[in-house]
């Protein structure tokens, strides 16, 4: 609210409470109040796409350093395993750690995304004229832009390095990636925001060992390679990851401990 309309409306209304009859000061305040009604109901909403340039300069700088520090761990983590297993051990224990690093990348943006909650910035971000919805989408598209820079990076690196087929390493790392993605955004389209870094984390754990499970018990599944079958497979994952961004963005409105549609 501008200052002369400020000012002009605390006068009014403590001459309004003094003399309520006084219609002087209601002549005073109505063409101040009919002008800033005027500018409001003229001002343009951004359109998404300058929006997420925005917080790009504001937060990708930082979000893909993390994350290029990251992506030189987990390659350091795929050569050295790469070296410490030879023969018939190396062809499932490398792609076991290709699954794990796809499960540890979307792992990485827990803190990223949990960020406004643990600074205390919520209620901030929902004051302002921008959806917590949008925010979120936001830094979605941020670090989902970096994840796959690293996944690609990651398929690169194992191609060059470990000799295996181009078409498993796609597979241990294109599936966990998608489980995971999936039911990290469907834990942030239908649960509640304070508890998505524990619920997330948990998930992400419970990925991890399900890995382990398979590596022990059944070795035989770290022999795959790329299929139609786990094509498609990998299609319904996306679809569902799909449908689960639209559903976050439909979410207008956010109250702490639930989303409820505008």
């Amino acid at each position: 609210m501008k200052k002369p309309l400020k000012q002009t409306l605390r006068n009014s209304l403590q001459d309004c409470k003094r003399y309520p009859d006084n219609r002087d000061a209601l002549t005073r305040i109505l063409p101040l109040v009919r002008q800033e009604y005027k500018v409001r109901t003229q001002r343009q909403s951004i359109p998404f796409g300058e929006f997420l340039l925005r917080q790009i300069a504001f937060l990708g700088k930082r979000v893909w350093f993390s994350q290029a520090l990251l992506l030189f761990l987990l390659c350091l983590l795929v050569n050295t395993g790469y070296n410490i297993r030879s023969g018939i051990t190396r062809l499932t224990f490398v792609p076991f750690l290709l699954g794990c690093c796809s499960v540890i990348l979307l792992t990485a943006a827990v803190p990223m995304l949990y960020r406004s909650v643990r600074f205390q910035m919520l209620e901030t971000e929902a004051a302002t004229h921008f959806s917590v919805s949008r925010l979120l989408l936001a830094r979605l598209c941020i670090i989902g832009s970096g994840d796959l820079v690293m996944l690609g990076a990651l398929l690169l690196f194992a191609v060059q390095k470990s000799g295996l087929s181009p078409g498993g390493i796609l597979l241990y790392l294109l599936v966990p990636f998608l489980l995971t993605a999936s039911g990290y955004l469907t834990i942030l389209a239908h649960m509640a925001y304070r508890f998505f870094p524990y619920l997330g984390s948990a998930m992400s754990a419970c990925l991890l060992a399900g890995l382990c499970y398979l590596k022990k018990w059944q070795p035989a599944f770290y022999g795959h390679t790329f299929t139609p079958g786990w094509g498609m497979v990998c299609l319904i994952l996306l679809l569902f990851c799909m449908w689960q961004v639209k559903t976050i963005s439909r979410r207008d409105r956010f109250i702490e401990g639930r989303f409820r549609l505008g």
